[in-house]
């Protein structure tokens, strides 16, 4: 045995869909994750967070936060 783990073995990446996480669960993470700086907007691309609009970005609907620009999250 050589550790080598095998192709077909786990999930298969074609099956079924993958979930996207919303905005607001990307928040979340980047408020308690120390390791996450950043977001995956759907229209804005790639977004660095500062972590203390954080708490108020929250505070905001999801229809709000598709909307804001970029430079609302920095």
């Amino acid at each position: 045995m050589n550790g080598k783990i095998n192709n077909n073995v786990g999930f298969s990446k074609t099956e079924g869909r993958t979930r996207k996480l919303t905005i607001r669960e990307q928040l979340i993470q980047v408020r308690d994750f120390k390791g996450i700086n950043d977001i995956l907007h759907p229209m804005l691309g790639r977004i660095a967070v500062d972590r203390s609009k954080v708490s108020d970005l929250l505070l905001t609907d999801d229809s709000h936060l598709l909307r804001y620009k970029a430079s609302m999250f920095v």
